[in-house]
């Protein structure tokens, strides 16, 4: 099958599991402190069996990181993963409202990325409706749009075919991915998922 147009970014693993390492950490810290202070926190449990329940309220410190992600919000989205290819990085922001002593603001990490972006994909590389939180693991992730979502960002008024004229936002959910360009010079946004029925 011939490839399609689109964009595909790769985080390959060994910058996965940096990226994963210190989301657990924040995390981690982030559940310590909401059960020392309130008593208790609601969490999520990263790998489960079915016999387990999603979403739980947990009164004890887990074992040890990369149990459990907070569950701030109905649909989670608690990371935000921004591309920028003007600069070949990758930009981490925690949306959880981090309440941890010394950190003042939310944390942010930015991200040297081993491959540019790609334009021309294998047809089932990936869908951008399913990359969900709990699926970032230590291997290679992809991040990127293609189909209709390509044909949405073709056909806006700010389009080019240069990538480095934009930023991707990537916020995946526990039920999809949000997806959002940025024309950079513009600071105009594109939500390509905005009529998304999840």
């Amino acid at each position: 099958m011939p490839p399609t147009p689109g964009i595909l970014f790769r985080i390959d693993p060994e910058t996965s599991s940096q990226i994963r390492a210190w989301i657990e950490e924040l995390d981690w810290q982030y559940i310590k402190e909401r059960i020392e202070r309130t008593g208790r926190c609601m969490v999520k449990k990263i790998h489960r069996k079915p016999s387990d329940r999603y979403i739980s309220l947990i009164d004890t410190m887990p074992e040890q990181p990369g149990i459990y992600r907070p569950q701030t919000a109905d649909v989670g989205g608690e990371t935000v993963y921004r591309f920028c290819p003007q600069t070949d990085t990758v930009e981490l922001n925690t949306q959880v409202l981090y309440v941890i002593p010394n950190v003042a603001e939310r944390p942010v990490r930015s991200i040297t990325l081993a491959q540019p972006p790609e334009h021309q994909l294998e047809a089932g590389d990936f869908d951008i409706l399913y990359i969900k939180e709990i699926r970032f693991g230590d291997c290679e992730n992809l991040f990127g749009f293609t189909g209709e979502y390509f044909d949405i960002f073709r056909a806006w008024e700010r389009y080019s075919p240069n990538v480095e004229d934009f930023e991707f936002v990537f916020q995946p959910l526990t039920i999809g991915c949000e997806v959002l360009v940025i024309h950079v010079a513009s600071g105009e946004r594109l939500h390509l998922t905005a009529n998304v029925d999840w």
